[in-house]
């Protein structure tokens, strides 16, 4: 079972609110999974998360939001490596 990280996790490891890691699993930048419904708790696994944040690193193309941070969109193909 893949290690996971709730979304207040995510923000330190990614230097970013939850506000912001919510709304990148909302549109698919970020895989997640949400429990509970709409209401409920995003969960996410611990290898895209590091994925994610090593693919902002060294993306020269990442686009930067109002706070100068790097936002990266996670290909396909490196999600699909990623233990389920």
């Amino acid at each position: 079972m893949p290690d996971l990280l709730n979304a207040v996790e995510t923000a330190e490891e990614l230097d970013c609110s939850t506000e912001t890691v919510a709304r990148l699993a909302r549109t698919g930048e970020l895989p997640g999974t949400k429990l509970g419904g709409r209401t409920g708790a995003w969960v996410f696994d611990a290898a895209v998360v590091r994925m994610f944040k090593q693919q902002a690193q060294k993306s020269p193309g990442a686009r930067k939001g109002a706070r100068g941070r790097t936002r990266p969109r996670l290909s396909k193909e490196a999600t699909a490596s990623c233990p389920q």
